[in-house]
């Protein structure tokens, strides 16, 4: 305990107990946060960590080795992101969060088009 307090005092960063960690960066919008997962995380314990840092409703993307979005749903989802993660594909592992009920920009990330006289709905 007083190692602890003797630490905060000097401003030393805590030492690194487990490598086995997994590293992971946290994108909403303009927004970027860095958390560390144990790579057997499972999906509800994902969310919980990451709502401790973002306090909001959000969907949860990953990022893979080749820039596609992929939308975390399970435990099962989480585990092959985790998966590249620890193959050494990826130098961190890449979430996305995009705000729950933000607007859909359609098909592909296009908007919809508007045709004369007729009025976009989102």
């Amino acid at each position: 305990m007083m190692d602890e307090i003797d630490r905060l005092k000097t401003f030393e960063p805590p030492e690194k107990a487990d490598d086995n960690k997994v590293n992971v960066k946290l994108f909403l919008e303009d927004d970027i946060r860095f958390l560390e997962l144990d790579p057997d995380v499972s999906y509800e314990e994902l969310i919980i960590a990451v709502g401790k840092v973002f306090i909001e409703s959000y969907v949860i993307k990953f990022e893979d080795e080749d820039k596609h979005h992929i939308t975390l749903k399970t435990s099962d989802d989480l585990r092959i992101a985790v998966r590249q993660y620890e193959k050494g594909e990826l130098q961190y592992l890449k979430l996305i969060l995009d705000k729950a009920g933000a607007k859909n920009n359609g098909l592909f990330g296009f908007g919809k088009k508007k045709r004369p006289g007729e009025e976009v709905t989102g």
